[in-house]
């Protein structure tokens, strides 16, 4: 689809392609440091940049998510700075816990207290996501409504082929939600 659909005109597609930058960097940035520490154990800025990448990668790409499961670009063309800014922050949130339960050691009370936090916050992102996905799915059961009262079959108009992607991204982003945690939660 990115292949066969990109336009700079379509603000998801150019967030995406952000994020997937971001992601290349990082796995570029962890083989080196893979390589590097198979050479020596000693600290390198490698080590600390794909820390940062790993954060800003994720942000990037679970805000986007998160905006589409809101349906920024698929029922809706366009979302305010603020609830861009919003979607951010969250994901953000999201992203550097996670990174601290990762990467830093804090010893059991120190452990216990980052989970707490992960867990505080994960449902804090689902609280927000569902949110946006049922302002998302009122808004199509909205115009499906109108469009069955007018004496149109709704299940073949366009809108109705949104409802369909809006559910694969609704999912998409609940599977890449629940694989960043199960990582995290296993040190992957």
């Amino acid at each position: 689809n990115w292949f066969m659909y990109f336009s700079l005109k379509n603000s998801l597609h150019l967030y995406f392609t952000i994020g997937l930058t971001l992601t290349t960097v990082y796995y570029l940035i962890f083989v080196f440091e893979e390589r590097n520490r198979n050479i020596s154990d000693d600290p390198s800025p490698i080590y600390v940049s794909r820390k940062v990448f790993r954060v800003l990668h994720e942000a990037i790409l679970l805000s986007a998510m998160l905006m589409a499961s809101e349906g920024w670009c698929i029922v809706r063309k366009t979302i305010t700075l603020c609830g861009i800014f919003g979607n951010f922050v969250v994901s953000s949130f999201v992203t550097v816990i996670l990174a601290v339960y990762d990467f830093a050691d804090f010893g059991t009370i120190g452990t216990l207290v980052t989970l707490f936090c992960i867990f505080i916050i994960l449902a804090v992102f689902i609280v927000f996501m569902m949110h946006n996905i049922k302002k998302a799915r009122q808004e199509v059961d909205a115009h499906l409504y109108v469009i069955a009262e007018e004496g149109i079959n709704p299940e073949t108009t366009p809108i109705y082929r949104k409802l369909g992607i809006l559910r694969v991204v609704v999912f998409s982003v609940l599977g890449y939600f629940i694989a960043l945690f199960m990582r995290s939660a296993f040190s992957f």
